[in-house]
C-alpha cells in the first residue's frame, strides 16, 4: 500500500477499531486501521472519510479546529488537531490562542446559555471552575448547536407477546399547533421517526411548559412500556 509522502509500505494487517473523537461522545464502530512496522502516526484515511458507513461518502472539510466529517444523519463530527498535525496546517488557528477568564464567560454565555456564579467559588478557585465548563463545553448544547446522539442502540427487552396500550391524553387548543411544530422538528432532527407497526406499546404525550411559552413534548412511559 502507499501513503502520501512515504512511499509504499508494506502492511501486517488490519485491525477494526472503535474511533472516538476528543471532546465528543460518539463513536465509529468498525473503522479498518492498517498496521505497519514503520513508527508512524495514526493516520485517519479512507476506510472512514470515504467507505464507512456512517459517513457521507467524501464530504469533509479541513479548517482550523480540525478534520470534519459530515454524517449520513446530518451531524457533524470534528477530529481535533494534533499539536504536529496543527503546525503543518496553519501557523496561526483559533485553537491556540489563549482566552482570559472573562473572555470565557462572555463565550460560554453567549453560544451555551452559561452563566456562572461567583457567589460560592472565589479567587482561584473560581477561575478553576470556568477553565473546567470551558474545556467540557462540547457537553453543553446551545441554542443553534444540532442535537446529540448516541452512536449505539439501546434495547429494552419485553416479554414475547406482551403490550400494553395507555390512552391518549386531550392536547389543549390552544397548543396543538405548537405540538405539530414540536413533532414535525422532531421529526427532521431525527429524535423521532415513523412507526410502520400500529401494534405493541401505545405511550401518551407529555407536554412540559418551558420558559418564553414554548412547550417540550415528552412521552410518558409509565402505564404502558414500564409495566
Amino acid at each position: 500500500m502507499t501513503f502520501t509522502g512515504v512511499g509504499k509500505i508494506k502492511a501486517l494487517g488490519t485491525i477494526e477499531v472503535i474511533l472516538q473523537p476528543q471532546m465528543s461522545n460518539f463513536k465509529f464502530r468498525n473503522v479498518e486501521f492498517y498496521v505497519v512496522r514503520e513508527p508512524l502516526p495514526t493516520i485517519i484515511g479512507k476506510s472512514l472519510i470515504i467507505e464507512h458507513e456512517m459517513v457521507t461518502p467524501g464530504k469533509f472539510n479541513l479548517n482550523g479546529g480540525g478534520l470534519e466529517l459530515f454524517l449520513k444523519t446530518g451531524r457533524k463530527v470534528i477530529f481535533p488537531w494534533t499539536e504536529e498535525s496543527r503546525s503543518l496546517f496553519a501557523k496561526q488557528v483559533s485553537n491556540t490562542v489563549h482566552f482570559s477568564t472573562e473572555q470565557k464567560l462572555e463565550i460560554l454565555r453567549k453560544e451555551k446559555g452559561i452563566k456562572v456564579s461567583d457567589e460560592i467559588f472565589k479567587g482561584e478557585n473560581y477561575d478553576k471552575l470556568v477553565d473546567l465548563i470551558w474545556t467540557k463545553r462540547h457537553v453543553f448544547k446551545g441554542e443553534n448547536d444540532p442535537l446529540g446522539e448516541f452512536a449505539e442502540y439501546a434495547r429494552i427487552p419485553t416479554i414475547p407477546g406482551l403490550t400494553k396500550s395507555a390512552r391518549p391524553r386531550p392536547i389543549p387548543k390552544h397548543l396543538q399547533g405548537q405540538v405539530r411544530e414540536e413533532i414535525q422538528k422532531m421529526l427532521k432532527d431525527g429524535v423521532i421517526e415513523t412507526c410502520e407497526d400500529g401494534g405493541g406499546f401505545h405511550s401518551p404525550l407529555q407536554i412540559v411548559p418551558k420558559k418564553g411559552n414554548k412547550i417540550r413534548i415528552c412521552s410518558d412511559f409509565k402505564q404502558s412500556l414500564n409495566k
